[in-house]
This record gives C-alpha cells, structure tokens and sequence, in this order.
C-alpha cells in the first residue's frame, strides 16, 4: 500500500475552519448572548472561506480541483448501487456531490444573511437596498436553509464513521493529507502552491470585503 498526498494544506485549512466557523454560528445564535454582531461578521468570513474553495477548485492542487473528483450523476448512480466497485483516490462519487451540494447549502445561507436583520440593531449589507418581500424572503431562507446543513452535515458525519469503520482513514487523512492505497502517485506536488494559496486567499477575502464594506451604496438612494 502506498501513503499518496491527496489533500493539500490549502484545502484542509479550508476544511477545518469551516467547520469551527459553522460550529461559531450555532453557539453564537443558539448558546451565546449578544453575539450576534460576530454572527454576522463570521458570515462574511464563511463566505471568503467558500469564495476561495470554490476558486482553489479550479487552480489549486490538481487533486483537489473539482475535475479531480466529480463525477457524473450516472456514475454516482452506479456506485451507490454497487455497480462501481471502483476505490477512488479521491472523493468517491457520492462524497464528490455531497462536497458540491454541502458548498451550495454553506453558499446558500450565508449570502441570504447579506439581506436580513435581526429587529433590533444589525441588518446585512443589503437588507436596506431590497424590498420588504425580498428581505423577507431572504430571511425565510436564511432561518430554513439551515435545517438542511445540520440534516446534511449529520449525513455527512455518518458517512464518514461508516468509512472510517470500514478502514477508510477519511478523518486522518484530513489531518495530515495522505490515503493509504494501492494506487500509485500521479501528481506530486508543486513547489508554487503556496503562493498561489495565498493569491487565491487574498482575492477571496478582497471580494468579500468589497462586497460588505464598500459596494453596499447609502440606503437613501433607494426607494422602496
């Protein structure tokens, strides 16, 4: 068996602190008082965190460029009903989706959060540029969406025992970047990869930041 670099730093990061950060948004909303002006400033950040995964998928490690691991959905179909018996050094087919579909639920929440207020102090970026409907709308998903996460990350949890289990280190792997498999190494990785790592995090992150601080224009402007 062969110990094969598969998830690189960049993308384990972004793994872990995703999951601090979304486990903050439930302390801060469920647990915590007068929390909330960091529930809204973690949102932003979870925002940069999916910004930079998405854009890392695309020019980050080829093992972690979503080319690498989604597959299509009948390809899936066949390895969820055992047809595909294939091991991948990747994310399997179903792991692949549930990364995409995990992505689209974070993405979802967060960016109905630059619309909605709480009634008392703090409103998103935006909430004062949409109509009443919209807003309400936007809060509507914001505070439903989030059912399906935790549903979602719950499966996800069980997926991840029941290979961990079955011998699949999934966890470990996160952890240091290896997969024990029999496969051999097709790509090693490149020296350059950290400053792209960090080009890639500070256009994310620029993004964001004109997207809450200086794009928003003066609610006067707008009438509802």
């Amino acid at each position: 068996m062969n110990n094969i670099y598969v998830w690189d730093f960049p993308t384990r990061l972004f793994h872990w602190l995703l999951v601090i950060s979304i486990a903050f948004q439930y302390v801060s909303t469920e647990i915590l008082d007068d929390a909330m002006q960091w529930h809204f400033y973690v949102g932003y950040w979870i925002l940069g965190l999916v910004l930079f995964r998405l854009i890392w998928g695309f020019v980050g490690h080829v093992y972690s460029r979503f080319s690498a691991f989604v597959c299509s959905p009948v390809k899936t179909f066949n390895y969820l009903t055992g047809k595909d018996e294939k091991v991948y050094l990747t994310h399997n087919p179903a792991g692949a989706w549930s990364v995409i579909v995990l992505l689209t639920i974070i993405s979802t929440q967060a960016v109905s959060g630059l619309f909605i207020t709480d009634d008392i102090f703090l409103d998103g970026p935006y909430h004062s540029v949409v109509s009443s409907d919209f807003a309400d709308a936007a809060n509507w998903v914001h505070h439903n969406v989030i059912n399906a996460l935790w549903a979602f990350i719950v499966i996800h949890l069980i997926a991840v025992f029941a290979y961990q289990f079955k011998g699949h280190k999934l966890v470990q792997g996160m952890v240091h970047g290896k997969k024990q498999t029999s496969e051999k190494e097709a790509f090693a990785l490149t020296p350059g990869i950290w400053w792209k790592c960090g080009l890639v995090a500070l256009i994310s992150f620029a993004v964001i930041y004109s997207l809450v601080e200086v794009i928003p224009p003066e609610p006067d402007f707008y009438d509802f």
